[in-house]
């Protein structure tokens, strides 16, 4: 399944027996973000946030990308969990099918929407990066993630 056109690929999976390197953290009270740090054990001021797509945090392999980049950039990636493990259920369809985007799709999107990753931003993301000492990001977006970092930058 996939939110692009019929016929699209899906996710990626990640390659076979690979082995997250991050870990799940709490950033504040609302929110939860997969945190990959370089294995250099390197302190940054810096790091780059990610916003996944509509299949959340757990799908295809988004977090071994995260742990890629935090390793050759030399910096935390943070995966920011803005769904909430509200993830898309297969049993939804695709997206692009009309009466599941009446039913599914777009109360999904209100719940997800750009007022709420600015709310989730003051309250949570930046008094983390404050306390960890982080001083500019850089921002990315997997597939419907992109709108999410277009709104922070």
């Amino acid at each position: 399944m996939s939110c692009c056109p019929p016929g699209a690929w899906g996710a990626c999976s990640p390659p076979e027996g690979y082995q997250n390197k991050g870990k799940v953290e709490r950033l504040g009270p609302n929110l939860t973000a997969y945190i990959a740090r370089p294995s250099s054990g390197a302190k940054s001021n810096k790091c780059l946030l990610a916003f996944t797509d509509i299949y959340g945090n757990n799908s295809g392999r988004v977090k071994a990308i995260c742990d890629d980049y935090a390793e050759h950039l030399d910096c935390p990636v943070i995966l920011v969990d803005y769904l909430e493990n509200d993830e898309w259920r297969e049993e939804w369809g695709a997206p692009n099918q009309p009466f599941h985007n009446l039913l599914w799709f777009f109360p999904y999107l209100w719940r997800h929407n750009n007022i709420k990753t600015l709310q989730l931003y003051t309250t949570d993301i930046k008094p983390f990066l404050d306390k960890e000492g982080i001083k500019s990001f850089g921002l990315f977006g997997f597939c419907a993630g992109s709108v999410h970092s277009a709104t922070l930058s």
